[in-house]
């Protein structure tokens, strides 16, 4: 027979296991909605359409590629991208961008600001 205690650690293992793998939908919301309100949107997961542009395939100092752009809205505001390995991506190719947005993130010595780091870039017809 089971005592209180192991009820209790079986049931707080149950909770943490299943808080675990929620999945949190991204906010869906467009650039010019996201560049006029930065504070709000700050450490918030977004998803936003627009164009690609100033694409960049880097490499970091330790051998780990990434891909930069900015992504453009309709009303010529844009934000900044950044996401781990080489993506086959066009100047001009509307894509989805869903991550963490961030005013302004420091790293090292340098500081990024208006950017996604994006988990998710895709490509739209």
């Amino acid at each position: 027979m089971k005592t209180w205690r192991s009820k209790i650690v079986t049931l707080l293992v149950f909770i943490w296991c299943v808080s675990a793998t929620a999945v949190f939908a991204a906010i869906e919301t467009t650039i010019t909605e996201v560049s006029g309100n930065r504070e709000l949107y700050d450490g918030k997961e977004i998803s936003v359409l627009g164009t690609v542009a100033n694409l960049r395939l880097k490499t970091s100092k330790a051998g780990n590629d990434y891909t930069t752009f900015s992504i453009k809205g309709d009303t010529g505001d844009s934000i900044n991208v950044f996401i781990w390995k080489h993506r086959k991506l066009k100047e001009g190719q509307k894509v989805r961008v869903t991550g963490m947005y961030r005013k302004a993130k420091k790293v090292g010595r340098y500081t990024f600001n208006n950017e996604i780091e994006a988990t998710e870039v895709k490509s739209l017809p």
